[in-house]
């Protein structure tokens, strides 16, 4: 999950000497607010919806008696 709080896009290569594809290549790393935004929503809906998932459970339980 916490890649997603990091946005990652290519460097444009420029052409240039034979010597420069022997080089390792670079990307970008830039901070993605949209999905560190979206990863934490998400964590919260998920944790609320296995809660009230829980709840109804325990509740169907006690209301049969079991």
């Amino acid at each position: 999950m916490l890649t997603a709080c990091h946005a990652w896009q290519p460097e444009p290569l420029s052409p240039g000497q034979s010597s420069q594809w022997n080089q390792p290549v670079r990307v970008i790393r830039e901070f993605s607010e949209g999905g560190t935004f979206a990863v934490a929503v998400g964590s919260v809906l998920l944790t609320a919806a296995l809660a009230l998932a829980g709840f109804v459970v325990a509740s169907s339980m006690a209301w049969n008696g079991t």
